[in-house]
């Protein structure tokens, strides 16, 4: 049986499908291509105005670290010897470092014994000796008890643990070298050495011994170690930095300043420990006394009746939840804070107390303010050179006989690099690194004006325009009202040798023209790269001018090539 097909399927339904008027006109069509194409040349305007703000934040960052790398001499002195510590960028932030003159040189090891054979028996007979430590004009005296049979190193090792126990900040180690020089520069020992060492951080006055009882500092022979000669040397050194240093710190709870305190009446005493050195410091607490009150006493005896410490009262904001108000408010509180003076290395700050010689017999002073705890622990710092690793406290260390000075900020486990170079090379390129960062800069700003804001540009050329004038004889040239700088390094040293302080002055100074710009390109980052755009009607307008460009670039490239 043969069925018939109707291939008419959609007779059925021919009310679903019957036009609800006439055809749209041609202008509709117009209007809608007009709406895609205003769509599609948003779009292409949001992706322009990304990218320019993606190479203006580039371009002002650069310029920034630029600046940031611009490291000037405390003292230039003559320019053939002059000399600059050049840290790589990876550096900024984390360490700073300063290349010194002879004269200003400060090391950091300043008296060596002569040197002994290993199990060498002791260079003085068995007794009682005594010596006198000199820094400046402070004077403590040490002493050594020589046993019968003692070798010569037990009696440096003994030495050094007298000299490192002692109230002065000088520090005492023993090193072995196998020939003169090799591990103590400036040293004409060999075998084990006895080295007396004074932190520049802590002192920079001279430092002596002399025999007080016996002639033990004779017998050893300890000597000043010769003095730095000739500039620093031209040399790279290889960093990795451990951990800067900090000093142990204690913080109290916070109190309500006008509270009245719940401790009891009396005199509490607290003790004061620094490696091996103590003290107690009594605090007489009276009754009706204020928590602000409590605080300003224990602060005032613990900052003069030690020198371990210093103590400093601080009033502070706290946020809380007022449930009243539904929201975050603040509250003034008081507290006060112990850090550790300067120490050795090891040294740590300890705060204590004998809760039972307190008034009540009971409750100490430091636990009920909240000191019994450290906040932050004290580290010493440590700092690797060249694969040789080196411990301060405070962190700043010296090499090449303290020609060469860092100071550590930060932690860092990759090994980055500084270079001594030679002020008349390094200068001139760091501040040429400036002038083509600034160019790059005023380049882009100059090329598309409207695209962006009229004050960004006018923020750094007004600064330059307005400096040019001064800047004229120092082989810095300003050019096109501020927007390009042209750079004469010969002209540049004349001037930095005639006028070093001055022209220090107009470059960094604090109208300097470099500090206008570092200070500028910082506003501009901290308001963002795309704040600093024009209106997004700048970038569609602008979408022509690129389209017909590119165009007229395309149609140049293939008449070159079909010639």
């Amino acid at each position: 049986m043969t069925k018939s097909i109707d291939l008419n399927t959609l007779a059925s339904h021919e009310p679903l499908l019957k036009s609800a008027g006439p055809a749209a006109p041609e202008r509709d069509a117009a209007l809608w291509q007009a709406d895609l194409a205003a769509r599609f040349a948003a779009r292409r305007a949001g992706r322009l105005s990304n990218l320019l703000a993606q190479v203006l934040e580039t371009r002002l960052k650069n310029l920034a670290s630029a600046i940031e790398a611009v490291a000037w001499p405390e003292a230039c002195g003559p320019l053939a010897v002059a000399r600059l510590a050049v840290p790589e960028d990876s550096l900024a932030g984390y360490l700073t470092a300063e290349a010194r003159s002879a004269d200003a040189a400060m090391p950091y090891d300043r008296l060596a014994s002569r040197g002994f054979s290993p199990g060498r028996s002791a260079p003085v007979p068995a007794g009682s000796y005594a010596l006198t430590l000199g820094l400046g004009r402070e004077r403590e005296t040490v002493q050594l008890d020589v046993a019968k049979g003692d070798t010569a190193r037990e009696v440096l090792a003994g030495l050094a643990e007298a000299v490192n126990a002692a109230r002065l900040p000088v520090e005492a180690r023993v090193l072995t070298q196998t020939s003169p020089g090799l591990r103590l520069p400036g040293s004409t020992g060999r075998g084990d050495l006895l080295v007396l060492s004074v932190n520049e951080a802590r002192s920079t006055e001279e430092l002596s011994v002399r025999d007080a009882s016996g002639h033990l500092a004779q017998a050893l022979g300890l000597a000043t170690l010769p003095p730095a000669r000739g500039p620093a040397a031209l040399r790279r050194y290889e960093l990795v930095g451990s951990s800067p240093a900090k000093p142990t710190t204690y913080v109290s709870r916070d109190f309500d300043p006008g509270a009245v305190t719940d401790l009891a009446a009396g005199t509490y005493t607290v003790t004061v420990t620094r490696g091996s050195e103590s003290r107690e410091v009594a605090v007489p607490v009276s009754a009706g006394q204020t928590w602000t009150e409590v605080l300003a006493t224990l602060e005032s005896r613990l900052n003069s009746s030690q020198e371990m410490a210093r103590a400093e009262r601080a009033q502070v904001e706290r946020p809380y939840y007022d449930p009243r108000l539904a929201d975050m408010v603040s509250r003034r509180r008081v507290e006060l804070s112990v850090t550790a003076a300067p120490a050795r290395p090891g040294e740590r700050l300890r705060l204590s107390e004998d809760a039972s010689s307190s008034p009540d017999g009971v409750t100490g002073l430091l636990s009920r303010l909240g000191l019994t705890a450290t906040a932050t622990p004290g580290v010493d710092g440590r700092l690797t050179v060249n694969g040789d690793t080196f411990v301060r406290s405070p962190g700043n260390f010296e090499r090449d006989a303290g020609r060469l000075a860092m100071d550590l900020e930060q932690a860092f486990g990759d090994r980055r690099t500084l270079t001594v170079e030679s002020l008349s090379q390094a200068l001139p390129q760091a501040l040429q690194a400036v002038f083509t960062a600034y160019g790059e800069l005023t380049g882009l700003l100059g090329q598309d004006a409207e695209l962006f804001g009229q004050e960004l540009a006018a923020s750094f050329t007004t600064p330059a325009a307005d400096i040019s004038t001064e800047l004229a004889g120092d082989g810095i040239t300003v050019l096109a009202q501020g927007r390009a700088v042209r750079f004469d390094p010969w002209r540049f040293l004349t001037a930095l040798a005639a006028d070093p302080e001055g022209l220090r002055a107009r470059l960094l100074g604090a109208d300097g023209l470099l500090s206008a710009w570092g200070a500028s390109a910082r506003r501009a980052l901290a308001a963002g790269a795309k704040s600093l755009l024009a209106p997004a009607s700048a970038f569609t307008a602008r979408l022509g001018r690129a389209e017909a460009a590119l165009a007229n670039d395309l149609s140049a490239l293939l008449l070159d090539l079909l010639g």
